[in-house]
């Protein structure tokens, strides 16, 4: 093999045998150097396993293929003997890796008559560490909607879950207007972070610690934006909570597995029956198929969906104050910035506002109904937020009054021209066209028109001479240079963001008499 020659006796089999134990079988023993040492510092989770998962997948395959373009001459004629046994090994791996997976959701889907829709549904109601797991579908005995983590089953998850999360991204963006070559290279993107979770993400202890640290830590807070404790507790309760976040994060063996196993066996109790702190209740069957990864797990919308407005509430505040914050720093500020920060303020909401009403759209395929979603919203103070979002309309941010109060007072304390004066129609143009633009769809893009070149066309000559075409004229209206042109206006997007209403009625009535106006 490779050129040399080898006598093919019981050494040779005992050697080749060990070889193939050693590469192939995942061992702790040959975990690298580099993984090693990765231990020592504090990032990295469970590193040996992921990286003896990968250095056994690669060996596997890179055996079945030595195997199959093995070649030795007999009787003159070239022969692969080997050929069977290394498609038998590649085509084992591909059913552990690929096959099995898929047959198992497919079976899934067949018995408990579950389609896609509710498939991807599910998904965007799961933990977010099965988002982009391999995840079995079922059913209870009253129709709701269960799954089965598979990943937990398969060893070779490791190398299959970056496939699982470019699938998920592309199918999160199959209707995007770019077509979907964008969202497969996020999805590469995304899919080499979630390979490389394991090893570059804060440790168990390292994390738990920054959650409790006050200093140069998150204060009593958790990176999935969990409180740990009220700023109102006591010092003594803050220090009990504390200590008792660090201690769970350290628990040995699977100890949450361990609790619900106990509430599943111990006796009903008269007033508490067999529910947890979180009302969640636990069967004894389905908690003994939790040790061998079998365990069912409920999907509960009306539970989940509470969680997601309370992240649409925080989101909404975060994309305002894009607006503020890159705008109302003190210093002079030009049209042009505020009509950019209004621009990224408003993609930022228009992003949380579609999240929202994608899970919207999954609870209602899951089964809660559009007056239990309204009454969850209204009772957290977004209940007006769901008359537009359950139609998948897009309410623009717009700039406040004190806000626009605030530019005079700067401007008037700078002894400057008030920049916000300038933008005020651009900002109004665009809020029309943000607000024809629908959930279901993009984000426009929006061209700022204080950067729009005014350059006039340069002539090189003929395109013969040149073998190019001419340079298109930035000023033409050809519908494409700076946005589509309006069928009301007949002005491209840029040019109408300049006008005020008045203006723009104006112009929409000379263009119904058959003599459109441009204006410069």
């Amino acid at each position: 093999m490779k050129g040399i020659t080898q006598t093919f006796n019981d050494e040779y089999l005992k050697k080749a045998s060990a070889d193939l134990v050693k590469n192939n079988v995942p061992n702790y023993a040959y975990v690298s150097n580099f993984i090693k040492a990765l231990r020592k510092l504090p990032v990295g989770n469970f590193v040996a396993f992921p990286a003896e998962i990968m250095r056994t997948g690669t060996n596997i395959v890179s055996t079945a293929l030595d195997e199959i373009f093995y070649t030795v001459k007999i009787n003159g004629m070239d022969v692969t003997p080997l050929r069977g046994r290394g498609m038998q090994r590649l085509l084992g791996m591909g059913i552990t890796t690929t096959a099995l997976p898929l047959g198992a959701v497919a079976a899934g889907q067949a018995i408990y008559d579950v389609n896609k829709d509710e498939l991807d549904a599910m998904r965007r109601y799961v933990a977010d560490w099965s988002k982009n797991s391999v995840l079995i579908p079922l059913r209870n005995d009253e129709g709701k909607l269960q799954y089965i983590d598979f990943s937990h089953l398969n060893a070779y998850d490791t190398l299959t879950r970056p496939i699982q999360t470019v699938i998920n991204a592309v199918d999160e963006g199959r209707n995007d207007k770019d077509g979907i070559m964008d969202d497969f290279l996020l999805g590469l993107i995304e899919s080499t972070k979630e390979l490389g979770s394991p090893f570059f993400t804060e440790a168990i202890w390292t994390k738990a610690l920054q959650d409790v640290a006050p200093i140069l830590g998150r204060g009593g807070m958790t990176s999935e934006g969990r409180k740990i404790w009220n700023k109102q507790d006591s010092t003594g309760d803050k220090m009990f909570k504390a200590v008792g976040h660090l201690v769970e994060a350290q628990a040995p063996f699977n100890w949450k597995q361990l609790k619900r196993l106990g509430f599943s066996i111990q006796p009903i109790n008269r007033l508490t029956g067999k529910f947890d702190e979180r009302g969640n209740e636990y069967e004894l069957g389905n908690e003994l198929a939790g040790i061998a990864g079998l365990r069912r797990v409920d999907v509960d919308p009306e539970k989940s969906f509470k969680y997601k407005i309370n992240q649409f509430q925080k989101g909404i505040r975060d994309s305002r104050s894009l607006f503020t914050a890159a705008t109302l720093k003190g210093g002079p500020i030009t049209p042009e910035e505020i009509v950019d920060a209004y621009i990224n303020a408003n993609r930022a909401t228009f992003g949380i506002n579609r999240e929202l009403y994608k899970d919207i759209e999954a609870a209602k395929i899951l089964g809660m109904s559009e007056d239990l979603l309204e009454e969850d919203m209204d009772t957290r103070g977004v209940g007006k937020a769901f008359s537009y979002l359950n139609e998948g309309e897009f309410i623009p941010f717009s700039v406040s009054r004190n806000t626009v109060n605030l530019f005079d007072d700067l401007a008037e304390n700078l002894g400057i021209e008030n920049p916000y004066d300038q933008a005020e129609n651009v900002l109004d143009n665009i809020d029309d066209i943000l607000g024809d633009t629908s959930l279901e769809g993009e984000f426009p893009d929006i061209t700022n028109p204080f950067r729009s070149s005014m350059l006039p066309q340069i002539n090189l000559g003929p395109a013969a001479n040149t073998g190019l075409p001419p340079l298109p004229d930035p000023l033409a209206n050809t519908g494409t240079q700076f946005g589509n042109i309006s069928p009301v206006s007949g002005l491209t997007i840029s040019e109408e963001m300049f006008l005020d209403p008045l203006e723009k009625r104006y112009t929409a009535s000379k263009r119904k008499t058959n003599n459109p106006t441009r204006l410069g």
